[in-house]
């Protein structure tokens, strides 16, 4: 499954898209896949498309944070999430736990080419000053989910008639928290 962005360009814009890409960070040839900074760029130039992904870097968050041979998840966050009511809220804070540089580590991993765990990481951000048990569980399943879905990424593919579809879902009556 990719997040698909349409282009009407040819394979010369996704070339100099490459070449400011890499222009723009440091990065290392490998054949036609380019690493840059934890995120991988591989070009298909018979298909006009790049595929953006951090396959590498996700492997290494994970072992990083244990999470190596961790079974997989579908979602990366559970439908009605118990985080915010008052039975977690109320349990002690863990100390010791990693919470802030799991959640800054998953915060570049969505911000390079993982957008599916934005909202996850959002609500989890809101705890991490006072973490609880339960928040330090979730973010593992974020970590599980994108360990089952390391092939995912984002595709910009060139498709002559183009057009702009935009969806959204706010829902914010359902924010338990802020309504």
């Amino acid at each position: 499954m990719f997040s698909i962005i349409h282009l009407k360009a040819g394979p010369i814009f996704l070339i100099i898209v490459a070449k400011l890409i890499q222009s723009m960070l440091r990065s290392v040839n490998v054949r036609r896949s380019r690493i840059l900074k934890g995120s991988q760029i591989e070009c298909n130039r018979q298909e006009a498309a790049i595929f953006l992904h951090q396959r590498n870097y996700v492997e290494r968050v994970s072992a990083r944070f244990g999470m190596s041979s961790c079974k997989p998840a579908t979602t990366p966050t559970e439908l009605n999430h118990p985080l915010h009511k008052p039975e977690v809220l109320n349990n002690e804070v863990k100390q010791g736990l990693p919470h802030q540089e799991a959640i800054g580590s998953l915060l570049f991993c969505a911000m390079g080419s993982r957008p599916d765990i934005s909202y996850s990481l959002s609500v989890l951000s809101k705890y991490a000053s006072c973490p609880r048990r339960a928040h330090w569980g979730a973010i593992k399943t974020v970590m599980r989910y994108l360990r089952h879905t390391t092939d995912h990424g984002l595709l910009y593919k060139k498709i002559d008639d183009a057009k702009l579809v935009c969806n959204t879902n706010a829902d914010w009556a359902r924010d338990q928290e802020s309504r």
